[in-house]
């Protein structure tokens, strides 16, 4: 990586990084793994260093004879000659997961410095934090994809307070506040905290199995059963991005399985829903033909349309039917047809067309008029015949066309009453 800036344009958020001169082998962010092993590093490092520190200030301690006080006090130059590669080994620390594994250019600059004799340790200080300044920017202000815009915010923040110089441990106070503050629960949030102040491996291995593997009531046993097996995992020590990737991959297979059983499971009940359907329209079916027989036996069989007569008609036979009747009813599917048993009791039906029987019909008075009774004109007492001696059924009747194209049946006993009672109007 190169040393100059580099700007990224991440979901419409601006972000400068410039790391100093930055090669380590690392992809940034860093994961859980190894911000971790690279702070174990750094604190053995430091560690280290102290001892060797103290160890060397007892070896030379300030009230030894050969120590003369000059410019050239063979013990001075020693002791600082030893102060300075204890610096120097914990600069050029080869422990695993240090944070410069990778970082040639570092590496060669802490070397070529520490061949010159006279140079202070503040030569030191400034290659290395210069360098340690551009890991943890890149580290701290690398954006992800999945970063939403809180955690953008909160990335180009400390990535300006790296570029105005800001004190490195403020930034990481900064850093770690931001970490607590962005978790999205509160159990993310406890396991946040809780792990800025564990520092052993076996203290982190408990907070990771109850984080991830503490069993909740609603857990199936396969549940049940992953977890216990990745707690196991955990308090084998097995690094953390290890199990957790293991976990993800397992947890998806159980997602997915369990999406399959609920889809056959919805499957079955769509087929026993479509069997249950196909069973009530059979049933249906069925009873529609049982009414369909009823109705056709019973539609088999008419009364003779003669007031006075009880005799009943099968209608699979030739029986007489009035003509008229028929034709109304294909026009006016409420209007019934007329049958009788003989031609003795149709004439008796259809008795003389007189004017007075015609209009004692029209007013309901006669029983056994078929004519004026079942063929009254629509017009009413309007009808022209209830005035004028003639008889509907002597005329040309029929129904309106007009009345028929708007879904109305009307009958009317003859041209001449439909002229006079519509069209002259």
């Amino acid at each position: 990586m190169s040393g100059h800036s580099i700007l990224t344009l991440h979901r419409g958020v601006e972000m400068q990084i410039r790391p100093h001169g930055q090669e380590a082998s690392y992809t940034y962010p860093l994961t859980l793994d190894e911000k971790l092993k690279q702070g174990d590093a750094y604190r053995r490092a430091k560690d280290n260093l102290l001892t060797r520190l103290r160890t060397i200030n007892e070896t030379f301690p300030a009230s030894q004879t050969s120590h003369t006080g000059e410019v050239d006090c063979e013990s001075c130059i020693f002791k600082k000659r030893q102060i300075k590669d204890a610096f120097a080994e914990y600069y050029l620390s080869n422990a695993p997961g240090h944070w410069d594994a990778g970082n040639t250019r570092y590496r060669e600059e802490i070397e070529n410095l520490n061949t010159y004799n006279r140079l202070e340790l503040v030569h030191f200080d400034e290659v290395h934090e210069a360098h340690l300044r551009g890991h943890l920017q890149l580290d701290f202000c690398t954006p992800r994809d999945t970063d939403n815009t809180d955690i953008l915010s909160s990335k180009t923040r400390i990535a300006h307070m790296f570029q105005d110089g800001a004190p490195l441990n403020d930034i990481i106070d900064v850093y770690a506040r931001d970490q607590l503050k962005l978790c999205p629960t509160p159990d993310a949030r406890d396991f946040q905290f809780h792990m800025q102040n564990l520092k052993t491996p076996e203290e982190r291995a408990q907070l990771y199995a109850k984080y991830y593997c503490t069993i909740e009531p609603q857990d199936s046993t396969a549940v049940k059963t992953m977890k216990g097996k990745y707690a196991r995992q955990f308090s084998e020590l097995i690094p953390h991005d290890i199990v957790l990737a293991s976990m993800r991959k397992e947890a998806n297979k159980l997602h997915e399985a369990e999406i399959s059983k609920l889809r056959a499971k919805a499957n079955e009940m769509q087929m026993a829903k479509s069997a249950s359907m196909k069973e009530k329209r059979r049933r249906a079916e069925l009873a529609d033909q049982r009414m369909l027989a009823k109705n056709e036996e019973r539609s088999r069989y008419a009364m003779c349309e003669l007031h006075s007569c009880t005799n009943e008609l099968d209608l699979h036979e030739d029986t007489m039917e009035c003509v008229l009747c028929d034709w109304l009813a294909s026009k006016d599917p409420t209007r019934s047809r007329a049958y009788y048993c003989s031609l003795a009791h149709a004439d008796e039906d259809f008795v003389s067309s007189c004017v007075l029987v015609h209009v004692l019909a029209i007013i309901n008075v006669v029983q056994n008029d078929h004519d004026k009774l079942l063929h009254k004109c629509c017009m009413g007492t309007h009808c022209h015949f209830t005035l004028y001696v003639g008889s509907a059924g002597e005329a040309d009747g029929g129904v309106c066309s007009d009345c028929m194209n708007h879904g109305i049946t009307s009958y009317f006993c003859s041209n001449q009453c439909f002229e006079l009672n519509l069209v002259s109007l």
